[in-house]
């Protein structure tokens, strides 16, 4: 026994284990201790936005009663519409099953909550294990296998989509991504040892590398994506094999296989609701069939040559000829797919938005640029450079497939990412962290053997030889030059306080734990509120939903059928998903960009949260409420502010026309917004003061007649200073839609006559609300939006009006009956 521990072959292997259990262990460490008592607190699991819809469809599966039925529809999302399941099902589903074994087929709401927060981490800490076997398989060294695995460990994107609480799908696309084509290495490798149907390793790993790609497709839709890494990958692999007269068909057969056993596997879930806007669809057929076709064009054109001893060079000029002319065919005979084709190709850029100049919208799709590089994966990235030029280098000196895949795989990651800004997007700078660990891992263990050996090197040369003193300067430069990337800006920021005094590598995982992307305790606050204080829509949470048909004349999805009592609530769509699980109410607009509503030429064409928001006109406003069923309005302090109000402008009408040259005498269309008018005004009349030219002029915006405040939230965002108003701006506040109660009275024509209250909310903070008009035809009336005393769901309260016509005042109370039911109140002085 101590023999065999003694074997080098076997103390290796132990040591590797060891080490890998150690990087579990601390990447396990670092995406659950630092977020913990945020994500289990105010006696809830807090999500960040996207992830709670995966546990809407989560708890779905499981406290529906249903699992493992999937709900392909969601009513509540997108209402009163509804809309088909955005997301892939693997990713759920596999919880699912976890949560479902471990609590014997009886899920409960606490069982997945002390499991599900754990998911994202489990799947983050197992990237580095992966990351090593790849590393092995393309450089078979340990050292360099361990630094990939141990800098994908600690690395910022990855730890950022995959600690405490992130239950989103990507850690899950880079891992199975990532498994997928590890097999596609071992492939590689088991093809030295002959591509016969004998060598069965090499044909299990490849159904192997196929069938870990369906999962990640079915993990995620735009999977895709890697199969034009791997289609890449082989078709210039096989180019290069029968260029030099190797036996090359088997790539072809190999990636037949991969990307038919892929498509096998996404063959149950076409057709919710059908081929076109399912969440596997034509798209995914498309290019699926595109891919097998040109494996068997590239198969014909090899026949075609030998056949007739044509020079090998000239299958380029039939792969070129080939593609102009099926381009042409598709464009004349079949536009149907050849737009589809188009609209792929700019998927990637655009991500099936309508235009890509939406994408500065939205963080998760802007560039990472060069400078966002350096951000995110410090000196790492230096490093990540330089070891894709090595690597390119040893290429053509040995020309190993191993090799021209990394190659393929990092150009692509590395241009999908933005980093050059014209083109590509944010949200895949988790993939080239996989690049990152790998390149900059052999780049950091290479560069210190090769320092060292040097320096060892010099110290046994002769002291006067001029070799000495070149090896010596030279290891010196390298090991001090990687050891400054590395510890950089440490120690010139040695006299800070911890932790900016570390390594800038430590300072981006510490902002990360410091600042996780979930929302401050109010918004939880608001959302229990929800759940507490309005009344249930009639709509089964957790049902399984029928799934409505496509309407043939259209082309579009029926709308869903809601029961009469159902209502939506209407907020800005960073919002919805939370809404949603956490109030468990239908919403309008949310996260995925739905509902949100859209304005051509300056009219309404698609109704939703932002086209309310930006209306001036409450009228228009109500319209909108009444067509989208909305009974509450849900206002932020973060969307009242200027830039993320411009963008709410660009996603509802493109540009900023209208915006940009707004009349000197009157309110801009910013102050006299929906928005505006209840977040920072409360539904009140407010002085507003406005420069124009040399002076200031006072303007004074209408009060709303349909809207009245129910809660707001404790921390006070902001303080606003106006004419006659000093007010505390919360993060977040809930109104009521209302039909207000009508109040009608005598009153000489040509008088004024003022109704006012003070309004308490639930935080004890104060406003009048009031409202002004002239009596016409020796009558007035009013629409007001408040009932007096102690409101039924709500948590304000509001003092008798006060009606003032000249030097008389009188008082009267409206019931919430009147309110609701829009009754009459008449009023004798």
């Amino acid at each position: 026994m101590i023999k065999i521990f003694l074997q080098k072959k076997t103390r290796d292997k132990i040591f590797i284990f060891i080490f890998l259990f150690l990087f579990f262990c601390f990447a396990f460490f670092i995406r659950t201790y630092f977020y913990y008592e945020v994500v289990f607190s105010d006696g809830i699991v807090k999500y960040t936005e996207d992830a709670m819809y995966h546990m809407r469809y989560l708890e779905n599966m499981l406290l529906g009663g249903h699992f493992p039925s999937f709900m392909y529809f969601d009513p509540h999302s997108a209402f009163p519409h509804g809309t088909y399941n955005k997301i892939a099902p693997l990713y759920d589903f596999i919880l699912a099953l976890i949560i479902w074994l471990v609590s014997f087929g009886k899920p409960t709401i606490e069982i997945v909550n002390k499991i599900a927060p754990f998911y994202p981490v489990v799947l983050g800490s197992l990237a580095p294990i992966v990351i090593y076997f790849i590393s092995k398989l393309i450089w078979n060294d340990a050292k360099v296998s361990l630094a990939s695995a141990f800098l994908a460990a600690i690395s910022v994107p990855l730890l950022f989509k995959s600690y405490l609480g992130y239950n989103d799908h990507h850690i899950a696309e880079v891992l199975l991504s990532s498994l997928a084509l590890l097999f596609l290495f071992y492939a590689l490798k088991s093809a030295e040892n002959g591509t016969s149907q004998k060598n069965k390793k090499l044909w299990l790993f490849v159904f192997l590398c196929g069938f870990s790609m369906g999962l990640y497709l079915l993990a995620w839709t735009g999977a895709i994506l890697f199969f034009f890494i791997i289609f890449v990958f082989l078709v210039i692999y096989y180019l290069i094999e029968f260029i030099s007269k190797k036996p090359c068909n088997w790539i072809l057969t190999a990636g037949a296989i991969i990307f038919f056993v892929s498509a096998l596997m996404i063959i149950p879930f076409l057709g919710h609701p059908n081929i076109n806007f399912g969440t596997y669809n034509v798209y995914h057929l498309l290019c699926f069939g595109l891919g097998l076709m040109g494996f068997l064009i590239l198969w014909i054109f090899n026949v075609l040559i030998e056949k007739k001893s044509f020079k090998r060079w000239t299958i380029f000029l039939f792969l070129v000829g080939f593609a102009i002319l099926f381009l042409i065919i598709l464009k004349i005979f079949f536009p149907y797919l050849f737009e589809k084709l188009l609209l792929l190709a700019n998927g990637i850029n655009a991500n099936g938005l309508s235009s890509a100049n939406f994408k500065n919208s939205v963080g998760e799709m802007s560039p990472l640029t060069f400078q966002g590089a350096i951000q995110n994966f410090s000196g790492l990235f230096l490093f990540y450079l330089l070891g894709f030029f090595i690597i390119l280098y040893y290429f053509f000196k040995e020309k190993k497939p191993e090799q021209l895949l990394l190659i393929i795989w990092s150009i692509i990651t590395f241009l999908i990412t933005g980093i050059i800004p014209f083109f590509g997007q944010f949200r895949f700078y988790t993939y080239l962290a996989v690049n990152v660990a790998l390149l900059s891992g052999f780049a950091i263990a290479k560069g210190f053997e090769f320092g060292w050996k040097s320096l060892n090197l010099s110290s046994r040369l002769d002291k006067a030889s001029p070799l000495r003193i070149y090896f010596l300067v030279g290891s010196i430069l390298i090991l001090f030059n990687l050891i400054f990337f590395i510890v950089y800006p440490f120690p010139f920021n040695f006299g800070l306080a911890w932790p900016n005094s570390m390594p800038d590598m430590v300072l981006r995982i510490s902002g990360t734990i410091n600042s996780p992307p979930i929302f401050i305790s109010d918004w939880f606050h608001i959302f229990a509120w929800l759940k507490e204080k309005t009344p249930d829509p009639g709509i089964d949470y957790y049902g399984l939903y029928s799934e409505p048909s496509v309407n043939k004349e259209t082309g579009k999805i029926n709308d869903y059928i809601y029961p009469k009592k159902a209502y939506g609530i209407l907020a800005n769509w960073d919002y919805g998903h939370a809404i949603e699980y956490y109030s468990q109410r239908p919403v309008i607009s949310n996260p995925f960009q739905l509902g949100i509503g859209k304005k051509t030429n300056g009219n309404v064409t698609e109704l939703g949260s932002s086209v309310f928001f930006l209306e001036t006109d409450e009228n228009k406003a109500t319209s909108y409420l009444d067509q989208l069923r909305v009974k509450y309005i849900v206002t932020d302090d973060k969307f009242s502010t200027l830039p993320l109000f411009n963008s709410m402008i660009r996603w509802t009408q493109g540009d900023m026309q209208g915006y940009l040259d707004q009349p000197e005498d009157s309110l801009t269309k910013y102050d006299n917004s929906m928005l505006i008018r209840l977040h920072y005004l409360d539904g009140a009349p407010t002085v507003i003061e406005k420069k124009v030219k040399d002076k200031t002029i006072d303007l004074t915006s209408a009060p709303l007649l349909h809207f009245r405040l129910l809660y707001e939230s404790e921390t006070t965002a902001r303080a606003l200073k106006y004419k006659n108003a000093e007010k505390d701006i919360k993060a977040g506040k809930i109104f009521e839609y209302v039909k207000g109660a009508k109040i009608k009275g005598f009153a000489i024509s040509g008088i004024e006559v003022n109704i006012f209250t003070t309004v308490k909310t639930n935080q004890g903070r104060t406003f009048v609300y009031e409202q002004k008009t002239i009596a016409k035809n020796n009558n007035f009336d009013f629409i007001v939006p408040y009932s007096t005393g102690k409101q039924e769901n709500s948590d304000v309260s509001v003092s008798e009006y006060t009606i003032k016509i000249e030097n008389k005042e009188i008082k009267i109370k409206a019931s919430e009956l009147d309110i609701l039911e829009g009754k009459t109140i008449k009023v004798n002085f």
